[in-house]
C-alpha cells in the first residue's frame, strides 16, 4: 500500500509528506494541461500521448483520494 501511495505521488511530482490539498491541487493543475480537449489541434499520435498521461494521472489521483 505504501509503495502505491508513492508511486501515484510521484507521477503528481510529489514528496511522500504530501497533504490533500497538494495533492488534488497538483492533480487539476496537471490534469487540465494535459487534457486532450485543451489540445483541439493535436495529431492523433498527440492525442493518445494526451490521454494516456491524463488516465495515468487520474489513476493516480484516484488512487490516493479512494
Amino acid at each position: 500500500r505504501e509503495q502505491a501511495r508513492a508511486r501515484a505521488l510521484a507521477v503528481l511530482g510529489l514528496g511522500p509528506d504530501a497533504s490533500a490539498v497538494s495533492v488534488q491541487r497538483a492533480f487539476r493543475a496537471q490534469a487540465s494541461a494535459v487534457h486532450p480537449d485543451r489540445h483541439p489541434k493535436a495529431s492523433n499520435a498527440e492525442r493518445a500521448s494526451l490521454l494516456e498521461r491524463f488516465a495515468l494521472l487520474s489513476a493516480a489521483y484516484h488512487s490516493l483520494v479512494a
